[in-house]
């Protein structure tokens, strides 16, 4: 995990977290795009990983320490500096980052894992995922 898996995805990751965004809502399309390219070019490593991962605790463990806790902490500066900027009402930082997550994440799961073969729009399906995001932590104008 730490030598071989980490990196890549770290690297991979990095390149959506470490672009300055005007809107959080550009943020978030970057980021879901991001995932879904990772996805078609990794499903296999992909597969294995969330199967494995909960079943055993030390590459949990070198989950969290190598990848969970670096995107955490990033994706905390992120959702500050966007709360700063009036685009995100005030919630508890951590509330945003876990509605965010699951909402992006659902998406993925159910779009590469579950349901790969529906006849998906996905231009339309990001935009309705991030439509719902910010109506659920939006700043109201």
């Amino acid at each position: 995990m730490a030598k071989l898996i980490a990196p890549f995805v770290m690297r991979d990751i990095n390149k959506v977290l470490n672009t300055k965004h005007e809107k959080y809502e550009d943020f978030l399309k970057a980021m879901i795009l991001k995932h879904q390219a990772f996805l078609r070019g990794n499903m296999s490593a992909f597969r294995i990983l969330i199967q494995e991962i909960p079943f055993h605790p030390v590459l949990k463990e070198q989950f969290k320490e190598h990848i969970a806790e670096k995107v955490f902490h990033r994706f905390q500066h992120l959702v500050d500096f966007y709360k700063e900027k009036g685009q995100i009402i005030e919630l508890p930082t951590e509330a945003v980052i876990r509605f965010t997550a699951s909402s992006v994440f659902g998406y993925l799961l159910i779009r590469h894992i579950f349901l790969p073969e529906a006849k998906w729009d996905d231009e339309k399906e990001i935009n309705m995922i991030v439509h719902m995001t910010m109506n659920g932590i939006g700043a109201q104008e």
